[in-house]
C-alpha cells in the first residue's frame, strides 16, 4: 500500500515511469515537503523555506516572491 505523503507520490511516479523520466526535480517551502525533497533526484528549497526543509534540500534558490520556479528552470 502506498502512503499519502508527497514523497510517496514521487516514489510511485518513479516506479510507474521508470526510464522514461531522467531526473525528478521538486521544490518546496514547508515541512510537509520534506519527504518530496528527499524522494526527488534534485530537491530545491525556496529561499523563504522553513529551516528544516533547507537542511534536507540539495539546493536552495530565491524566495517564492522572486520567481523561484523560473529561477530553477533557468538553472537547470
Amino acid at each position: 500500500a502506498w502512503g499519502s505523503t508527497k514523497g510517496d507520490a514521487i516514489a510511485r511516479l518513479k516506479q510507474l515511469y521508470g526510464s522514461k523520466v531522467e531526473t525528478v526535480i521538486a521544490a518546496g517551502d514547508y515541512e510537509n515537503d520534506i519527504s518530496m525533497i528527499k524522494a526527488a533526484d534534485i530537491g530545491y528549497a525556496v529561499g523563504n523555506a522553513k529551516e528544516a526543509l533547507k537542511a534536507v534540500a540539495d539546493r536552495i534558490t530565491v524566495p517564492c516572491a522572486e520567481h523561484a520556479i523560473a529561477r530553477i528552470i533557468e538553472e537547470i
